[in-house]
């Protein structure tokens, strides 16, 4: 086994801070040297996690920039009523609400659908809703009395119950029917029954939908009128947008 000088090796484990006798074998030396840098290597291990978590428990803050949102109704900043495009004439208008699918050209759905606007009812002056859907060739009057109204579209007989408001059953009147609070009458030819549900009384020849009408800025109307038999009537409009 080889021997080292004490000078030789005092230095260099004095240096290393491990003191040492005469005549240490180097491979016992050795030895002492590996298990101080595990020591060493363990106590660096140990102290490395709780330096990280430290830094991970440390919130990113971040400043973000001050934004202003500001919306505007179009309609309402400029007081006229969403109106939907109309057709050639100015009294049918290209589109129509059918149920699921929604605003609808009726150019671009496969259903036979007709939706009378309000200038369709000022210039016939229409009283019920009977004298706005009987403009449409498949459909005719079958009412029998002034308290409830009938009519049949396309031979198939339908009836005020089973008329639509905003889509939905059960709301529009289940009599006679006006059309002062109205904006458009929509007439959707044929079973309907996939986009609305199913009417009430069970009519498949087509659906009547009523749309109501939208306040129009701050504006009031009055419409006089004479009718056969030394009728008279008036009626007044008004609407305002806050």
């Amino acid at each position: 086994m080889l021997f080292l000088g004490k000078k030789v090796l005092g230095n260099f484990w004095e240096k290393l801070g491990i003191e040492t006798g005469e005549g240490i074998p180097v491979r016992y030396e050795t030895k002492r040297l590996k298990s101080s840098i595990r020591l060493a290597l363990m106590t660096v291990i140990a102290a490395l996690p709780m330096t990280v978590f430290a830094a991970a428990d440390e919130p990113e803050v971040y400043d973000l920039e001050e934004v202003e949102v500001v919306g505007e109704h179009m309609a309402a900043a400029s007081g006229e009523s969403e109106q939907p495009s109309v057709y050639a004439g100015g009294q049918i208008a290209r589109t129509s609400h059918l149920g699921v699918l929604g605003e609808r050209d009726f150019m671009d759905v496969p259903f036979n659908v007709t939706t009378f606007n309000k200038d369709m009812m000022e210039n016939k002056q229409a009283t019920s809703v009977v004298d706005i859907i009987t403009n449409d060739a498949s459909v005719s009057d079958q009412t029998l009395s002034g308290a409830s109204q009938a009519w049949y579209i396309r031979g198939f007989k339908s009836q005020q119950q089973d008329v639509q408001f905003n889509g939905l059953y059960g709301v529009a009147p289940r009599f006679y029917a006006g059309v002062e609070g109205l904006e458009r009458v929509e007439l959707l030819k044929g079973p309907g029954a996939l986009l609305g549900g199913m009417a009430p009384n069970g009519s498949v020849g087509g659906v009547i939908n009523f749309i109501p009408k939208r306040a129009e800025g701050n504006k009031t109307s009055v419409t006089l009128a004479y009718g056969n038999k030394h009728q008279f009537s008036q009626h007044i409009d008004t609407s305002f947008r806050s």
